[in-house]
């Protein structure tokens, strides 16, 4: 869209906090309403700020996924936000994550 002229390079710039699958719903609603730079900042604040407080979604697929890394691992393991985190109480203990997941 910038280099079809609807948007300039400071109206996209803060879109990239955004969520992937949330770009083109911004962009489009940036080109429609001919926000101003200010104004889409302040739009993506206001976003980021409902995104940290509400509870991320997490597909069936995922929680599947985490479901048998926990059983494999036998530790917590979470995935949301596009990452996959995984706890350890010690080095012992990441040692022997570190050599299931390796093998």
């Amino acid at each position: 869209m910038v280099e079809e002229g609807a948007l300039t390079a400071g109206q996209v710039r803060p879109l990239i906090t955004v969520n992937y699958e949330d770009i083109e719903k911004f962009a489009q609603k940036i080109a429609k309403e001919n926000l101003s730079v200010r104004q889409v900042e302040r739009l993506i604040q206001e976003y980021r700020r409902n995104v940290t407080h509400n509870t991320p979604v997490i597909s069936e697929v995922a929680k599947e996924y985490q479901k048998q890394l926990r059983h494999y691992l036998q530790t917590r393991v979470k995935i949301d936000n596009n990452k996959i985190t995984i706890n350890y109480v010690d080095e012992d203990d990441l040692e022997r994550i570190i050599e299931a997941i390796i093998k």
